[in-house]
């Protein structure tokens, strides 16, 4: 299975069992599991995720280190919708063709 298709499965999972959850809950998740993952591929995989209307904003909590963490949440409706199984193949940037 593509590395891509374990993060967006991973994303899904976590935020239908936990409610809501940051690409960081997610990002450590994989990584405690021994999945050999890198942070940037989590944060990408959420911003394709709510680009495409399958999670959507939560709520934010304060940080003591840094940035605010922000939660999202699988938008309701779309937990069985087929893009979560290629996410990245429906948010490939296009050329311009001028």
């Amino acid at each position: 299975m593509p590395k891509r298709n374990i993060i967006s499965t991973a994303i899904k999972t976590y935020l239908l069992s936990h409610g809501a959850g940051s690409p960081y809950d997610i990002y450590k998740q994989l990584r405690d599991s021994g999945v050999n993952v890198n942070y940037i591929s989590v944060t990408n995989t959420f911003a394709c995720l709510k680009k495409l209307g399958l999670i959507e904003f939560d709520h934010t909590e304060p940080s003591t280190k840094g940035f605010a963490k922000t939660y999202y949440r699988v938008t309701p409706g779309k937990e069985e919708d087929p893009r979560w199984a290629a996410p990245k193949r429906f948010c490939v940037k296009r050329g311009s063709n001028g």
